[in-house]
Parts: C-alpha cells; structure tokens; sequence
C-alpha cells in the first residue's frame, strides 16, 4: 500500500449564468439564481450529447429539505417540491455526466464526476479535483507528491463518508483517497496486505461501505491469492500512515519495513480465496441492529454480526441470485433484489424476504406480479423503496415498476402513464409519492394522492 499525499484545487462556484462574479485568493464565486423549468424540456430533448447517447436518469435522491435529485448524463436536476431547475457546467459541475450522488453527514450534496467531485451545499458548488498521481517508479507504501502540472484528473464513481467526517473517493484507479475537508490522500492497495504478496493490484478498489461503528470496509478485485475484503477498523483510521502524516523514512529500509506493519495492522482481512470467499460484493447494507450484509454477484448474501459470518447461499434458496439490492422495510424485513448476470442471461429471480426474527425466507417472482407488464420482463428487481403506507416499490430495466401490499402485486408499464418501461432509479418525497427516473426518455412519479402516474415531459407543466 502507497500513500499518496496529492495537491488539492478547490474551486468554488455556484448557481447559473455568471452574475455577480467575485475573485479572491483564486477562489472563484458565482452567485446567480437558477434557470428555472415547469417541465423538462431540456433532460427529455432527443439530441445526442458528446458521449454519443442521448440524456440518461441515472441516479436519485432525497436531499434534508426533502427535495429529489436526479442525476443525469447533462447536468443535475433538483425538484423543490414546486419546479425543477437545472445545474450542469456554468453552474459549477466540471463535467455534466455525473457518476454517482449521495448526501453527508451535514446534509451536502456530493456528486461524482469524470473531472473530480463536487460539493453542493444549497448556494455554492466546491470542485475537488483529484490530479493523477506521479506515475514513475517508486518504492511501495511510498509517500510522493502528485505533479501540480499534472493536468489529467481523475474520474469519481464513488463517494462515502463514515461516521468521523471522513470522505472516501473511488476512483477508476488504484486504491481510494481519503479527504478530511483539507487534505487528501491516496491508499494504494498495490500489494497483498498479508503475507507479503507480490500479485498486482487487479482492479483496485471499487467499492467503500462505512458502518455506524465507523469502521470502513474496502471491497477490491481480484489479485492473486490476496484477500478481497478488509475493514479498517475506526479506532485505527486515524493512524499516521492512514491519514497521510506518516513521519517515516521511507528511503531507509528499516523505516519502511516498519511504516508496512503499520499500515497492515490497521486492516482486518476478512476473507481469503482459500476458504470461504466473498467474490463480489454487488451490494452492502448495515441493518437497525448493526449487522452488515454482503450481497454478492453469485453466491447469496453474507450477513456480519460484528463477530462472525453467516452465509445464505443456495440451501437457504438464493440459488445463484445475483442481488442487486438489499433493503429493510418498517418491520424488520430484509429485502433482496436480484438482477441479470451477464449478456447472455438476461433474467433475474425475483425478490426475496427474509424475515429476522423467524428466519423464514419468501420468493416473490414475475409469476406473483412482479415487474411483469413491461416490454420485457425481467423477473429483477434493481431498486426498492418502501412508501408511506407500507408498499413495496420495486424497479426494473424493462419490466417497468410494481409495489406489494403484504398480499397482491401491482405493476404499471407504459400502457399504465410510465414513460418507460426502463427504469433505473427510485425516490419517495415527503408527500410520499414516488419519483422514477428512466433510461433515456426522463421522469415520471406516482401520485399518492390520486393513484396516478404523472410523466415529467417538455410540453407538461407541473402539477
């Protein structure tokens, strides 16, 4: 493992057209209001961007004022509740194909981008721009400093902070960064952490899930014979060889072998592909009890207790699911979603409920009513939300939505006033209507009040 310690540029900027632009300190402030839309003209038009598709809903959610937000491949759009309004590149976003979006601890809004992250915090945008490491040789578990001419910046296609304020970035490369608000480092897993391994990173890192203990859990490709799951326990994130002021030598061999050890003792290796082995981790989600759970591409669902392991795999009736999604509603339930497996295979199988307390595990497929009125159905399910009234909404590409009761599904297609039948993320407001947004066409949400579906296009004003 490498530290990298990098250069920052933190640009701010905020809300459109370039009024009342200040400069001080190289810090650049752009403090406008928002171009506002009573539709969406703009996210649903059917012109190709320069990626070469047209405009993609690729993620959503709820922000602390309870506003949803979606994520698009041109630019961010936010619905207060009364109108939508539309960020992309003269707002602030270095780039407008936004990767991945989540909230903090503080209730800002991060967004992940090709060029970088990017902070909202309901006025301005703060770019973190995360220049290439130097790529020539170097010792391992080195510290270098990134070349402030280094104009290539790093793409970020995750972004999780655990419970000390501490931001993980994913990154398309190596390892992951740490950023404390003011310094950002760079964990390189270029080696097996134990035993010395000489395998070569694989992968990297590409998945970060911090629990409430504050421990943080890396989820890395393969790399020989190396682990691939470890968790940096909270109590030792904050080590100097963690954080990026480590003091060693690292020219002097000793001091090396000794800032290794380090670094080694801060990470729990968890699994080994010699015995029981977590092969991918598709999805990580921490219960109300604090119990961890690892769905994988092939092999079922882990679940953590803080001690041990419990594996539901075939036996338990998981079959080969590949899960998509683990969720837990009002009463305790565990809900996994599944998901299609390759090119080749193109069916799920279904949901499954796992009840905590008795440990009943309930198969729900398309045959139930799941997903089923869609131009293609799927038998998947890629995303879950439970509503106010205690239905279960699932998600699917091409097999539209549905919602379970507790007794009957009911699903809706384009026949029933979706947009699309492709439908890639999902949201519930706090007038719990539920909001979708679609591969390619734009948004659509069910209004609880009237038991409709109401789609979002540029010729209809809100309502």
């Amino acid at each position: 493992m490498k530290i990298y310690a990098l250069p920052l540029l933190l640009i701010l900027a905020v809300s459109c057209n370039g009024q009342n632009i200040s400069n001080t300190n190289g810090v650049t402030v752009h403090q406008t209001t928002t171009e506002n839309y009573s539709g969406l003209k703009v996210m649903v038009s059917n012109v190709q961007n320069k990626y070469g598709y047209q405009n993609q809903v690729l993620s959503s959610l709820k922000d602390k004022n309870g506003n949803i937000w979606f994520a698009t491949t041109q630019g961010v759009w936010e619905f207060n509740g009364n109108l939508f309004l539309n960020y992309k590149t003269m707002d602030g976003l270095s780039v407008e194909n936004i990767a991945c979006m989540t909230t903090d601890n503080n209730g800002n809004i991060w967004f992940g981008t090709e060029g970088g992250a990017i902070k909202y915090d309901g006025k301005t945008f703060s770019s973190l721009r995360i220049n290439e490491p130097f790529t020539g040789s170097s010792l391992s578990y080195d510290v270098i400093t990134a070349s402030l001419n280094y104009s290539r910046k790093k793409p970020v296609t995750q972004i999780t902070q655990d419970k000390n304020g501490i931001y993980w970035l994913v990154t398309n490369g190596p390892g992951v960064y740490r950023y404390d608000g003011k310094n950002l480092s760079n964990l390189v897993f270029d080696k097996c952490i134990s035993g010395g391994g000489t395998e070569p990173d694989g992968n990297g890192v590409f998945r970060v899930f911090a629990d409430s203990k504050g421990n943080c859990w890396f989820y890395k490709g393969g790399c020989g014979n190396c682990h691939y799951l470890y968790r940096l326990d909270a109590a030792k994130a904050i080590y100097p060889c963690i954080n990026g002021t480590c003091k060693h030598d690292l020219t002097n061999e000793q001091q090396l072998t000794a800032h290794k050890k380090e670094i080694a003792s801060c990470f729990t290796e968890v699994t080994t592909r010699t015995t029981q082995s977590i092969d991918f981790a598709s999805d990580v989600f921490e219960d109300k009890t604090g119990n961890v759970w690892f769905g994988t591409w092939d092999s079922g669902v882990y679940k953590y207790d803080g001690t041990k392991f419990t594996h539901l795999s075939g036996k338990d009736g998981f079959k080969t699911s590949a899960i998509s999604k683990i969720y837990q509603d009002k009463s305790g339930n565990i809900w996994f979603g599944t998901s299609y497996k390759s090119e080749n295979d193109f069916k799920g199988e279904g949901v499954f409920r796992y009840n905590t307390v008795t440990g009943a595990l309930t198969h729900f497929t398309s045959k139930d009513g799941l997903n089923n009125k869609g131009v293609f159905s799927s038998n998947s399910a890629s995303d879950m939300v439970e509503d106010n009234n205690g239905k279960m909404w699932f998600i699917s590409d091409g097999g539209g939505v549905s919602y379970y009761d507790g007794k009957v599904f009911k699903s809706f297609s384009v026949a029933d006033g979706l947009i699309s039948d492709n439908v890639k993320c999902i949201s519930k407001d706090n007038n719990g209507n539920i909001w979708f947004g679609t591969w390619g066409i734009g948004i659509c949400r069910y209004d609880e009040s009237s038991k409709k579906i109401i789609s979002y296009t540029d010729s209809l004003q809100k309502k």
